[in-house]
Formats: C-alpha cells, structure tokens, sequence
C-alpha cells in the first residue's frame, strides 16, 4: 500500500473522496459552505480520482516558489515582521540567490527562529548578518527541483488551465 501512494504513510485518496461527496450531499440546499482542500503532493493521487478532485473544486490556487526578486522583497519583510531590522550594509541580495527554492513557510520559520526576543534586544549593538540567517537555513530542506517540477505539470493538467492554454474541453468557461 505505502508504495502505491508514493511512498509514504498518508491518508489515501480515495477515502477522502468518498467522505467528501458523502458530506457534500449531506448539506441542505441554500447553506453556504466553502470547501477548502490543501495539498503539498496533488500528483499522488491516482488516475482514476485524479479526474474527480480536479472536478470537484471550482477554484485552484497554486503558490510557486519565490524567485530572486520575490526573495529580495520577502526577507526584509519577514525580518521586519518578526521585530528584526536590515541595516545598510545587509547582504540582501547573495541572501536572495542562497535562498531560491526553499518555500516561504520555511524564510519564515528561520526568521522566527533568529529572531527571538533576545536577539531582538542585541539588535542594536550586533546587527543582523547573512551568515546568520545561513546557519539556520542550511537546517531546512529546499524543495527539490523533481518536486517542483511535478507540482507545475499536474497544476497545468487542471481543466481551467488547459482551456486557458487552447486544448481544454471548457473553453467557454
């Protein structure tokens, strides 16, 4: 089983499914519900509920990963967030090369982490360096570019996607 599902212990697809229409058909017209469904790893899915979750939801959000000018704008706001300054001097933009393919959900977490209330008190007489932030982002696990990749081809598998790109069957919609 765990190999079916791509290699680790999750809950199968197919479950969700059948308790997702069970719900959906359980609410009384008029109620107004929003179904939310969050994924890291939508390609695991398999073919044959592949085709019912693309249908089932009308919208699909996909959040790449930030590129250079993303992370040049992302990290003085993170580090603003969690009461850090960038000075002057601050390296912003070999920190915004090192960090490409890691997700924002992790500069956060490194932010947090760096930034705690002690450090936030030093500030002033020790400012923030890049070899900092680098000791706590070498903890992390960038996304791997296989992942990424596989991500972006299921996302474009989407049936708004495909009538966006010409060879899908809802073109009018």
């Amino acid at each position: 089983k765990m190999k079916e599902y791509g290699g680790v212990m999750h809950e199968p697809f197919t479950r969700i499914k059948k308790e997702l229409i069970k719900e959906t058909k359980a609410l009384v017209p008029g109620e107004r519900v929003i179904i939310i469904g969050n994924t890291q790893q939508p390609y695991l899915c398999m073919k044959k509920d592949e085709k019912a979750f693309m249908d089932y939801f009308q919208k699909h959000v996909y959040f790449p990963l930030p590129d250079y000018a993303s992370m040049r704008i992302l990290w003085p706001g993170l580090i603003s967030r969690h009461d850090g300054k960038v000075e002057y001097e601050f390296d912003l933009s070999t920190l915004a090369h090192i960090s490409e393919g890691y997700s924002v959900g992790v500069l956060n977490q490194v932010c947090r982490q760096i930034l705690n209330v002690r450090r936030v008190e030093k500030l002033d007489r020790k400012p923030l360096v890049v070899k900092e932030i680098l000791n706590f982002l070498c903890k992390f696990e960038p996304v791997h570019k296989d992942v990424d990749q596989a991500l972006r081809q299921w996302m474009n598998k989407l049936p708004h996607r495909k009538a966006k790109d010409g060879g899908g069957k809802k073109a009018e919609g």
